[in-house]
């Protein structure tokens, strides 16, 4: 799994606070879910990024394009919020190895090859690693944390609007 965090926080845990107060438990959660509406822009720069920095040939960057999915969750205490990211891809036994693969390493079998082992015959090559562009999940974010941003703060706005006329 790899994490972002798109900070606000001081506005967040003020508005957040407000909410706690004011004892609109309904309105705390649709905020949490506009919030996460907010941060879509940013999954889709990720995704686009990550699939970018697959390799073309292979059909790996059909599979794992297909398997990645993104969750978001806000969060509002007393000292901090945050939006954070979470992107898995799944893969037919485990999960695929994201940070592995935002380092810029991409692990693979290496099928129908083998070599001669003194004693053992014949014993297939096991596992290769291809260098891919690394950094996917910041250039993602990069590209897409000012929208993201701004769409969070009119969501924050609107909400506090909401509490002040009461």
């Amino acid at each position: 799994m790899v994490y972002v965090r798109l900070e606000g926080s001081l506005e967040l845990r003020r508005v957040a606070a407000s909410i706690k107060a004011a004892g609109a438990k309904g309105l705390g959660k649709e905020m949490a879910a506009a919030l996460r509406k907010a941060a879509a822009p940013v999954q889709a720069a990720i995704q686009d990024s990550f699939v970018e920095s697959l390799p073309r040939r292979g059909g790996y960057r059909d599979l794992a394009s297909k398997s990645v999915k993104f969750r978001a969750s806000v969060r509002s205490g007393a000292r901090a919020g945050s939006v954070r990211i979470v992107m898995v891809a799944q893969g037919k036994a485990e999960r695929r190895d994201i940070r592995r693969l935002d380092r810029g390493e991409l692990r693979h079998p290496n099928w129908g090859r083998s070599r001669n082992v003194r004693g053992k015959g014949r014993v297939p090559n096991s596992w290769s690693t291809t260098t891919i562009p690394r950094d996917f999940f910041r250039r993602g974010t990069d590209k897409a944390a000012d929208l993201a941003e701004r769409e969070m703060r009119g969501v924050l706005d609107d909400f506090a609007g909401r509490l002040l006329k009461g």
